[in-house]
Formats: structure tokens, C-alpha cells, sequence
């Protein structure tokens, strides 16, 4: 990732494009590239399957947050530290990680271009160091397959 001086912005949030969030990708999260197009393949296939464009919208705000998150060096070192914090902390450390971290999204809404609409629930559990897409699979606490939280909510855990 590039680095920014004096705690900037690496760019500026770029519009709810999938234009504009490719470009964001390539400069700043290069390797999360192939990520976004397979992500976009598939949110493309469902929007034709089901004749309905929330799965393109639900990539378009997945990665729109994602972005506003990884521009900011450290806004993403913060939110990792959190994340960890929910995982390994107790019942209060997790509590107190889960409201750091919906505060870091809330922060998403009122930032200037951000999608109109709906955050994510996707971004509630995995790590920004992760693509948006794969913050959506929470392993089974058998470890089995992975849990799917598909649901597009107003911006509240």
C-alpha cells in the first residue's frame, strides 16, 4: 500500500463507481485486484440470474467501504486492531471492539462520495487486509463450512 504523509489520505474516496473503486484498488490495494474482479463477476451473474440489481449495489457499497477504510492508513491499522481485539478479547473487550468498529463504518456515511443507500453487514467480521467479499464468510464454530451473512443493513450491527 502507498503511504501518505502527516496521516492524509493515501487518494481522495473515489465516486460509488465500479470504475472509479477498480482505480482506487489498483493504486492503493493492488493485490486485493483480482479479488474485486471475481467479486464483480459474480455480483454481476446474480444481478442477470435474478433480474435485479441489489447484488451489483451490494458490491458497489462493499467496496466503496473497504476503500474508505484502506485510504486511510490509519484508519485500516485501527480497524485491524480492533478486529483482533473482537476475536481474542473477552465478552468486554469484544463489546468495546464491536462499537469501535461500527463507529469506523459509520464514519464510511459521512464521508463525501460515499454509496447511497446501505452499508454492509459484510464488514462487520474479517479484517480489511481482506477484500470486502471475503469479510462476508465467518468460519462455523466447528469449523466447518463458512456462515453467509448476506444481508444489506442501514448501517447498524
Amino acid at each position: 500500500m502507498t503511504t501518505s504523509s502527516a496521516g492524509q489520505p493515501l487518494i481522495p474516496q473515489p465516486p460509488a463507481t465500479v470504475t472509479a473503486l477498480r482505480q482506487a484498488v489498483a493504486q492503493i490495494v493492488p493485490a486485493a485486484l483480482p479479488a474485486f474482479t471475481r467479486e464483480l463477476d459474480q455480483a454481476a451473474d446474480q444481478s442477470r440470474q435474478a433480474s435485479d440489481l441489489a447484488p451489483l449495489q451490494r458490491f458497489i457499497a462493499q467496496w466503496a467501504v473497504y476503500i474508505h477504510i484502506q485510504r486511510q492508513p490509519n484508519l485500516a491499522k485501527e480497524f485491524r486492531h480492533w478486529e483482533d481485539t473482537a476475536e481474542i478479547g473477552d465478552a468486554t473487550q469484544a463489546r468495546r471492539a464491536a462499537s469501535a468498529l461500527g463507529k469506523i463504518l459509520d464514519s464510511y456515511r459521512r464521508a463525501p462520495n460515499a454509496a447511497p443507500g446501505h452499508m454492509t453487514s459484510h464488514l462487520r467480521r474479517g479484517t480489511p487486509r481482506q477484500s470486502p467479499g471475503a469479510l462476508s464468510e465467518v468460519p462455523g464454530e466447528d469449523g466447518g463450512e463458512p456462515m453467509r451473512d448476506p444481508e444489506c443493513l442501514d448501517g447498524h450491527a
